[in-house]
């Protein structure tokens, strides 16, 4: 039996991702059909005046998968580039590290807020059974608990991504 011959259109992070698994996996044949004269899409950089420059944000989440993870250093090699994070949000009027730590968050946010969280992380612990996971909101409010969900993370998506809901 012979394995298809697949065209994949465009060299982002997907295109190169699935035509690596396709070749690695000795699924099929794969031609790259890019525009540009590198890959890379979005998560790609370029120079400007000597100086390189991203085209986006691109940063791996710290739960990237470890398979996923190896499979980029793979691809990549040397320019996948290890950056630590020291971002900060403002949530609530106040500067908060991001990403969310829990002390730095308990420490930082109001009272009301602090109970909120206090509240959600006693509910995981008793809570029996698996929660809810019919839709991505579900997930979040899952592992994040609600208080973070509403305050935070529901406003920020929507600021974002634009309208829809939780």
């Amino acid at each position: 039996m012979s394995i298809p011959h697949i065209a994949i259109l465009g060299g982002g992070p997907a295109g190169v991702g699935a035509a690596f698994q396709l070749r690695r996996l000795d699924r099929a044949r794969v031609t790259l059909l890019e525009q540009q004269q590198v890959v890379g899409g979005n998560a790609g950089s370029f120079s400007w005046r000597d100086q390189p420059l991203d085209h986006g944000s691109h940063r791996l989440h710290p739960s990237c998968d470890s398979v996923i993870l190896s499979d980029i250093r793979t691809i990549l090699g040397r320019s996948l580039l290890d950056r630590p994070r020291h971002g900060r949000i403002r949530l609530r009027d106040r500067w908060i590290h991001f990403p969310l730590k829990s002390l730095d968050l308990l420490r930082r946010v109001d009272l009301g807020f602090g109970i909120g969280i206090t509240g959600d992380i006693l509910k995981k612990t008793i809570t029996t059974g698996a929660p809810s996971r019919n839709s991505f909101a579900d997930v979040l409010r899952a592992s994040l608990g609600e208080t973070i969900c509403r305050e935070f993370y529901f406003p920020y998506a929507r600021k974002i991504w634009g309208g829809g809901r939780d």
